[in-house]
C-alpha cells in the first residue's frame, strides 16, 4: 500500500501543478508577450516537473483552505453524512450493525450524531494505525480529486479573467487567442463540475471504507477474544 499512497501522492502534485502552469504560461499572450521555454524537451522537463509539483502542493494547500466550503456546497461532511445514514453508499440495517459494533469496540455510545462522529474519528485512528484495506489509497484518491477541484475553480478565474481583459481590456488581442480562452473556460467549468461531484464520491468512498474496514477488525477481534474460551470448553 506504501508504494500506491506514493504513487498517489505524486500525481496529486503533479497534475494538478502542471495544470496551473500551463495556464498560467497562456495568460501573458493576452498581454502581447510570451514566457521563454527551454529549446530542449529533456531540460524542459528536467525543470519543469520540480516546478509543477512545487504548483501542485501550493494547490494542495488552497484546496485544504477550501474543503469547509467544499463541505457547505457538498451539505456536509462526507464521513458525517455516512455516518448519520443520509448516504446511500452506507445506511439502514447495515449502517447500524457498523456503528453498534464500533461502539462496543470503543466503548462508547452510537446514538447521536455527534457521537457517531466520534466513531468515526476512531475509526479511521484503528485504520491508520493497522494499515487496514485501502483507506490509505482511498483517502489519496480524495485528496487528488480535492486539488483537481481547485485547480479547476483557480484555473476558471484565472482564464476568467483573462478573457474578460481580451474582450473589454485596452490590450489588442487576436481572434485566435480569443477563441482559445473562450474554449479553454468552457473546458475549466466542465473539469470544475466533474470534479465537484467526483471529489464528494471519492470522500463517500474514503468513508465507507474506513466504517467497514474497522468493522471487520472488530469483528476479527472478538472472536479473537472469545477463541479462548471456546477452546476451554
Amino acid at each position: 500500500m506504501d508504494g500506491k499512497y506514493t504513487y498517489y501522492d505524486l500525481v496529486a502534485h503533479l497534475v494538478p501543478g502542471t495544470l496551473l502552469l500551463a495556464v498560467l504560461a497562456l495568460v501573458p499572450e493576452v498581454f502581447g508577450f510570451s514566457l521563454p521555454t527551454p529549446s530542449s524537451t529533456v531540460v524542459a522537463l528536467v525543470t519543469g516537473l520540480p516546478v509543477a509539483y512545487v504548483a501542485g502542493q501550493v494547490m494542495q494547500a488552497l484546496a485544504s483552505f477550501l474543503q469547509p466550503v467544499y463541505y457547505r456546497l457538498w451539505g456536509g461532511m462526507p464521513s458525517t453524512e455516512i455516518a448519520a445514514g443520509d448516504s446511500k453508499r452506507l445506511r439502514g440495517s447495515r449502517l447500524d450493525r457498523v456503528m453498534s459494533t464500533l461502539a462496543t469496540r470503543f466503548n462508547a455510545p452510537s446514538d447521536t450524531p455527534a457521537e457517531r462522529e466520534e466513531l468515526f474519528a476512531d475509526a479511521m485512528a484503528l485504520c491508520n494505525q493497522k494499515g487496514l484495506g485501502r483507506v490509505g489509497e482511498f483517502n489519496a484518491s480524495y485528496a487528488f480529486h480535492r486539488a483537481l477541484l481547485t485547480t479547476g475553480v483557480i484555473v476558471t478565474v484565472i482564464l476568467g479573467a483573462a478573457l474578460a481583459l481580451a474582450e473589454f481590456g485596452t490590450t489588442s488581442v487576436s481572434h485566435d487567442l480569443r477563441s482559445s480562452l473562450i474554449y479553454f473556460v468552457v473546458l475549466a467549468v466542465m473539469l470544475t463540475v466533474v470534479e465537484f461531484i467526483r471529489a464528494r464520491q471519492r470522500g463517500e468512498y474514503f468513508a465507507v471504507e474506513v466504517l467497514n474496514m474497522a468493522y471487520v477488525d472488530s469483528l476479527d477481534s472478538a472472536q479473537t477474544a472469545l477463541a479462548p474460551g471456546v477452546a476451554a470448553s
